[in-house]
């Protein structure tokens, strides 16, 4: 599948070099220095700056899969088409009416 794969911030650095080794077409997001408690918005300000071809496969890595949620809402927002979520060793956040918006593969 072409399209991009997106990375979300994670504190796993390990996962996160291993997903990076097995393709290309990663893109990380990075969001700006801030609060914990605003990482979901950080993240998704980051978002904005980062050119993404749809569809988008998500990969979100033990903590940062609580951000689903607010980066699903922020991709529905912009029209994206998001093909499917990994999740690698997650945090499971609450699933709610913008998340999950297509399919989850969890490891």
């Amino acid at each position: 599948m072409r399209g991009s794969l997106l990375l979300l911030p994670t504190i796993d650095d390990g996962i996160t070099a291993q997903v990076l080794e097995h393709s290309d077409r990663v893109k990380i997001v990075n969001p700006v220095a801030g609060p914990d408690t605003a990482l979901a918005t950080r993240t998704c300000a980051a978002l904005l700056n980062l050119t993404l071809d749809d569809p988008i496969r998500i990969v979100a890595v033990a903590d940062g899969a609580r951000l689903l949620p607010a980066v699903a809402r922020s991709l529905h927002a912009r029209s994206r088409h998001v093909a499917d979520y990994v999740l690698i060793e997650p945090v499971i956040p609450e699933v709610n009416d913008t998340w999950p918006d297509a399919p989850v593969t969890v490891y």
